[in-house]
């Protein structure tokens, strides 16, 4: 998803700021933690650069879930620190105004891209009063300059945040106008198969059913009556069936009838395909495929975990001539495949058996605690 990209990119640039504060401002933390209560020092230290900058590692590695939990954590904890500094003085008035002056738009950019909500333009407010506040009390300095300070701070926090929410609310929409593009091709390719099966039934109905009213018009009770009539009854008949599962797909169907099985099982899943195939694919071959890929998307919606919205789902279907491979990516929370309960017979009988009993068929599950699945479907035309 567009957003969880843009998030993770922000995060990781965020964290490079913050190591570049935290190399700038050495001499002056350093010269600080001797005024300040020791514990508290290095404290403050840990959460307004340690912290900050371990978002580096944090949103490349982490899990989408920890990730924004950290973020937010790192807001609070920044925010608690600053507006407990006075508190911890050792000293009645320092040369320089806090260290965390200086870094208070590092937290302000955090909480937009983690939060997104408009509230977070209050910390921007807060900063005048805060950082007037402990400018003044800490250094003895004139109010004038105390105040000055918090409006250019409240300024500047307000500017990133602004940019923050922008492109935070940039790639939501992005997010939004492609799930409403697969929604509409999704409508268009169930009428287009409507269509399909509407001209099948009229072509039965005008060669075989009228064709047989015809002749029972003209020869009534005789053999040529009852043979069209047996004939016409048997097309009816095969209605019912799949004919089209029961014989096989061209590369075009087999794309359509996948993106079907993804678009049944619900979900906001993004669908990807690279088809060089020309030759065409049994239908038992795209009956297995579909069920599975169907059933390991609904594994994925119902324990793969979205209650923020920040799951990725995504299929990838890569086509050949005498290979079909399909890979089912999440980013949730994940599962250990060694340890599936005996009661999970969707993963069991409806993924791995189900391909394991097509010949040439494979499935393989890739998945960790907070690390997300990959399940990989593989069919390679053995004859």
């Amino acid at each position: 998803m567009a957003r969880e990209g843009i998030q993770r990119v922000l995060y990781i640039a965020i964290g490079f700021a913050a190591l570049i504060f935290g190399g700038l401002h050495v001499e002056l933390i350093t010269s600080q933690l001797g005024e300040l209560n020791t514990v508290y020092g290095y404290l403050a230290v840990f959460v307004s650069v340690v912290m900050p900058t371990s978002l580096i590692v944090v949103a490349r590695f982490a899990p989408s879930r920890f990730t924004h939990a950290y973020a937010k954590a790192t807001v609070i904890a920044f925010a608690t620190a600053h507006a407990a500094w006075l508190l911890f003085m050792t000293v009645e008035f320092t040369e320089h105004a806090p260290w965390f002056q200086s870094i208070n738009a590092i937290p302000a950019i955090v909480a937009a891209v983690t939060w997104r909500h408009r509230w977070v333009w209050w910390y921007a407010f807060a900063q005048l009063p805060l950082v007037a506040l402990t400018e003044h009390y800490s250094t003895g300095g004139a109010w004038r300059d105390a105040v000055l300070s918090g409006v250019l701070a409240m300024m500047f926090s307000g500017i990133v945040i602004g940019v923050g929410l922008a492109l935070v609310a940039a790639a939501q929409t992005q997010d939004e106008v492609a799930a409403e593009a697969r929604e509409r091709a999704a409508v268009e390719a169930s009428e287009r198969t409507r269509e399909r099966e509407q001209a099948r039934i009229n072509g039965v109905v005008r060669d075989e059913v009228m064709s047989a009213l015809v002749v029972a018009g003209r020869e009534p009770y005789s053999a040529r009556v009852a043979a069209h009539a047996e004939a016409a009854l048997s097309r009816i008949a095969s209605l019912t069936t799949d004919d089209e599962a029961q014989g096989e797909y061209s590369p075009v169907g087999v794309i359509a009838a996948l993106r079907s099985a993804v678009d049944d099982a619900g979900g906001r899943v993004e669908f990807w395909h690279t088809n060089v195939a020309r030759k065409a694919i049994p239908g038992e071959v795209v009956e297995a495929l579909s069920e599975a890929l169907s059933e390991a998307v609904r594994n994925s919606i119902r324990h793969g975990g979205d209650e923020d919205g920040l799951v990725s789902r995504l299929v990838r279907v890569t086509m050949i001539d005498d290979v079909i491979q399909v890979r089912v990516e999440d980013s949730g929370r994940g599962f250990n495949p060694n340890a599936i309960p005996a009661r999970r017979l969707g993963i069991r009988v409806s993924i791995l058996k189900r391909m394991q009993s097509l010949n040439g068929g494979s499935a393989v599950i890739d998945s960790r605690p907070g690390r997300g699945t990959v399940v990989t479907l593989t069919w390679k035309r053995t004859s």
